[in-house]
C-alpha cells in the first residue's frame, strides 16, 4: 500500500511540473504576441519553445512512469489459474 502511495504521489508531481510548463509556454507566447518589438517577441517565443519542449519531454517521461508501474500491477491472485 506504501509503495501504491509514494508512485500516486511521484505521478501527480510529473503531472503538475508538466502543467506548469504548458502554462508557462501559453503565457510566453501571449506575451510575445502581445509586445510590438520584434527582438523582445523573439525571445518569449524562445522561451515558449523551451518550455513546450520541456513539457514534451514529461510528457514521456509520465508515459514511461506509467509503463514502468504497470509492470508491478498484479491482475490475477496467485492462486487463480
Amino acid at each position: 500500500m506504501k509503495h501504491l502511495f509514494y508512485s500516486s504521489i511521484d505521478r501527480m508531481a510529473l503531472t503538475q511540473g508538466r502543467m506548469e510548463k504548458i502554462l508557462m509556454a501559453s503565457l510566453l507566447l501571449n506575451l510575445a504576441g502581445f509586445v510590438s518589438g520584434p527582438i523582445i517577441s523573439a525571445v518569449f517565443s524562445v522561451g515558449a519553445a523551451s518550455y513546450g519542449f520541456q513539457a514534451i519531454v514529461d510528457n514521456v517521461k509520465l508515459k514511461k512512469f506509467d509503463k514502468t508501474q504497470e509492470k508491478y500491477v498484479q491482475k490475477k491472485f496467485v492462486d487463480d489459474e
